[in-house]
């Protein structure tokens, strides 16, 4: 987590879950249409890892609103 979103963040993130996770080649990586998401280095790092990205359409908010939720809930509990 940090207090503001960057690249490193998300490279970082990802790092952690493959180390924890050891995902095989193929699984999906779901993700929102953020703008940190479909960086160059992120979607280098998915393809070296043989992950697959999978993106919500632009614009649409209910692709993704579980996570969202989520996410709302954790940073209210925060305080951020």
């Amino acid at each position: 987590m940090s207090v503001t979103p960057d690249q490193q963040v998300a490279v970082t993130a990802i790092q952690m879950a493959i180390a924890r996770r050891q995902p095989a080649p193929g699984v999906i990586h779901r993700t929102d249409h953020g703008a940190l998401d479909p960086s160059g280095v992120y979607q280098h790092l998915l393809a070296q890892t043989g992950l697959v990205a999978s993106m919500s359409r632009k614009g649409n908010c209910y692709d993704n609103a579980v996570v969202e939720s989520f996410f709302r809930t954790l940073t209210k509990e925060v305080g951020a």
